[in-house]
């Protein structure tokens, strides 16, 4: 008996329980949705007080509690701006993971809301302010966020008109921050001075993996050389883009194979810079001894002969190199490409991007008599007449002919007048400059030379000549 009442005194402290959480939840759902209306209202009024448009996408992320908010290329003001972060930031806060804001502008107001609103959400974790025009004074602003930031792991600042000044505040913050792993800071104006602590960041911070720094000044006083020796000492970045910044010069190659050889990298961009030589030589060397480095790009450069094949044999080594891009309007040579077949048997995953043109091997010098030559036979011969047609071998016969091998351009142009070949001034004035030395003080024409190249190359009655 005494068990059975404990029993229902046990159930009914159970259903009361039940209740009461019941009843919380609801209260809890109603006050939930109090608040929601609440900051619809203090949108709408907001946008009302300073005559702006409600933006849908605003709305729905209050409302429908959106994890994303894109407002890419939407051309909204910073006052817009200010009046949606403002608004998300009212309790509750609105927990979106990722915002784009691309090619909007934020000024100095507008990113103390950002501000507030990046400490205030717990799980922000991709923010996109490319094209923003933030500018030095904005990131004064930032830079406190983003380092107490404990989820923004994607950020992208870039084309943002940030100087030095700006960029030692910005990258100190990693010095802070060991969340962020995708940094993009391309297009700005970052110099030395931010060089020297990305090259400190990097020798600390072990979770960055992918740095983008292309298009900025990295030039100046070697700045260039101070990110290459942090990255010596980095086992966690996996992607590095440091093209279009005028790179070049011996420091630079001396650091660059010794930093590609003990870097973690897997992809390393050079594009449209000013290498030569003896940096692609440098590269090589410190590609072929990488355990990492997957792919390489280095478009846009200075190559010479050798260059493509010194950087196409890196295939032949153990290296895990899997693709090298030298553009699409790059011509391979002959020997890289022979080099690329044969690797090719054997690696078949390894893939070269270029033009799909091969060079000869070796590459043909371009001789201007050659062209000369070739345009004086192609208008002698061009008039529909019979009458008026000329064989320039004709010409060229009498000329090797002569007993002196020099004369001056007057007597020239008087033999080739009474020829009557219907070839144009600036042709005959190229080709008379080409054959021309000087004797004596004297400018005249070595018509033997004309005359014994032409032949060689247009026999008379003959193919043309093999080079």
């Amino acid at each position: 008996m005494l068990d059975e009442e404990q029993e229902i005194e046990n159930e009914t402290a159970r259903t009361s329980a039940i209740s009461e959480e019941s009843s919380q939840s609801v209260k809890d759902k109603l006050k939930y949705r109090e608040n929601i209306d609440e900051k619809l209202k203090f949108y709408s009024m907001e946008c009302k007080r300073y005559f702006m448009e409600k933006l849908k996408i605003v709305q729905q992320c209050i409302e429908e509690n959106l994890q994303e908010c894109c407002l890419k290329n939407s051309t909204i003001g910073s006052l817009q701006c200010q009046i949606m972060l403002d608004s998300f930031s009212k309790i509750p806060v609105t927990q979106l993971t990722a915002i784009n804001l691309q090619n909007n502008i934020l000024e100095h107001f507008c990113c103390h809301s950002m501000a507030s609103f990046i400490d205030m959400n717990p799980v922000l974790r991709e923010l996109n302010l490319a094209g923003c025009r933030i500018g030095d004074k904005g990131m004064e602003i930032l830079a406190p966020a983003f380092a107490t930031s404990s989820s923004l792991i994607n950020l992208n600042l870039s084309n943002n008109q940030i100087t030095d000044d700006g960029g030692e505040i910005l990258v100190s913050f990693l010095m802070r921050n060991y969340v962020c792993r995708d940094l993009n800071l391309s297009s700005n104006k970052l110099g030395y001075k931010t060089a020297q602590i990305v090259g400190a960041v990097l020798m600390e911070n072990d979770t960055l993996v992918k740095l983008d720094i292309s298009h900025n000044r990295l030039y100046e006083q070697y700045a260039i050389v101070k990110i290459m020796k942090g990255l010596m000492s980095n086992e966690s970045l996996e992607y590095l883009d440091i093209s279009w910044n005028g790179l070049c010069g011996e420091p630079f190659g001396k650091i660059l194979s010794k930093s590609i050889k003990g870097a973690a990298l897997k992809v390393f961009k050079v594009e449209y810079n000013n290498l030569t030589s003896f940096e692609f030589r440098k590269l090589a060397l410190g590609l072929k001894y990488s355990e990492t480095i997957e792919e390489l790009y280095v478009a846009g450069n200075f190559f010479t002969v050798d260059d493509d094949e010194n950087l196409v044999k890196v295939f032949k080594t153990d290296s895990p190199l899997k693709l090298i891009s030298f553009g699409d309007s790059f011509h391979l040579s002959h020997a890289a490409f022979e080099i690329l077949q044969e690797v090719k048997d054997k690696k078949p995953s390894i893939h070269v991007i270029y033009q799909n043109i091969i060079l000869p091997n070796p590459p043909r010098d371009v001789l201007m008599l050659d062209i000369y030559a070739d345009r004086a036979k192609f208008l002698a011969m061009k008039p529909k007449s019979l009458r008026m047609k000329r064989d320039m071998s004709d010409f060229m016969t009498n000329l090797r002919n002569l007993e002196n091998s020099y004369m001056n351009k007057a007597d020239f142009l008087s033999l080739l007048k009474t020829f009557n070949a219907k070839l144009d001034d600036i042709l005959i004035d190229q080709y008379i400059q080409e054959c021309t030395v000087n004797i004596d003080g004297k400018p005249l024409m070595n018509v033997h030379l004309m005359a014994n190249h032409y032949l060689n190359r247009h026999p008379k009655g003959g193919k043309q000549a093999v080079n």
